[in-house]
C-alpha cells in the first residue's frame, strides 16, 4: 500500500528522467513510511526513532558519520571519577 502511494505521488515526474524519478520514490517512500510508523508510537519514542532513521540515512554515504560522535550522541558525554585507586593498578 505504501509502495502504491509513493508510485501515485511520483506521476508528475517525467519517466525519462530515471534518477530524478528514483530519488523521489526512495524519498516519497521513506517519508511515508515514517509517517504511518510513528502513528503506531508514544510520543516519546518518535524521536529516538526519528534519530535512528537519521543515523541510517547518514550511514548510506561513506566517511558521513563518526562513530565516536554516534556512541556520544547514544551515551552522553559521562564520565566516571574514582575516588579509589583501581586495586589492580590498570
Amino acid at each position: 500500500m505504501l509502495y502504491h502511494r509513493a508510485l501515485g505521488n511520483g506521476e508528475h515526474i517525467e519517466k525519462s528522467k530515471r534518477n530524478d524519478r528514483k530519488n523521489f520514490f526512495i524519498k516519497e517512500f521513506t517519508k511515508l513510511l515514517y509517517e504511518n510508523i510513528c502513528r503506531s508510537l508514544f510520543e516519546k519514542d518518535k524521536l529516538l526513532f526519528s534519530f535512528l532513521i537519521c543515523l541510517k540515512i547518514m550511514d548510506e554515504v561513506p566517511g558521513n558519520l563518526d562513530q565516536k560522535e554516534v556512541r556520544f550522541l547514544m551515551t552522553g558525554g559521562t564520565s566516571v571519577d574514582m575516588k579509589r585507586p583501581n586495586p589492580s593498578g590498570e
